[in-house]
């Protein structure tokens, strides 16, 4: 697998699917201060 930090507009979209599927992470990321972090994997 390779790893790739998703920024921007690309992050977004990934946040709001992921989000959608577990909103529990959704409740912890409004309680931080920092921005978690989505990385994708792709198959090598």
């Amino acid at each position: 697998m390779t790893p790739q930090r998703l920024e921007g507009a690309d992050r977004e979209r990934a946040w709001e699917r992921i989000a959608k599927a577990q909103p529990r992470i959704a409740t912890y990321q409004s309680k931080s201060d920092r921005e978690y972090p989505v990385v994708r994997l792709t198959p090598r």
